[in-house]
């Protein structure tokens, strides 16, 4: 119950475009899954992902890469490499990091995508 008010708070204020405000309500869902599910869940990965998205617009850039890897490797373990959010993940995570200049482990992470 308390990360779904928590992960319901926090997609308002991303909604809304406050990532500050967002933040406290992002940490604790993650928080609260942590210690709810401790082997981990999908929805763990995803609001790991949810909560490396608000680092990143807060400028926190060794945060957001941290928690984002965390919640890819999260998705990986529950739902597989070939599941389309996944992939979806790795995809969103390559090209980030491509972006940012990090084309070695833009290559790494293509590498985890399921051939054609």
């Amino acid at each position: 119950m308390v990360s779904s008010i928590s992960c319901n708070l926090a997609c308002a204020y991303v909604n809304l475009g406050q990532p500050a405000e967002d933040l406290p309500y992002g940490e604790q869902t993650v928080r609260v899954l942590r210690w709810a599910f401790p082997n981990g869940t999908a929805d763990l990965g995803r609001a790991m992902l949810s909560l490396g998205d608000i680092y990143h617009k807060l400028g926190r850039t060794a945060d957001c890469e941290r928690t984002s890897l965390d919640g890819l490797q999260m998705m990986r373990e529950r739902l597989g490499d070939t599941h389309f959010e996944t992939i979806r993940v790795i995809r969103n995570l390559a090209s980030y990091f491509e972006a940012h200049g990090d084309h070695v482990r833009s290559q790494e992470l293509s590498r985890l995508l399921p051939a054609k």
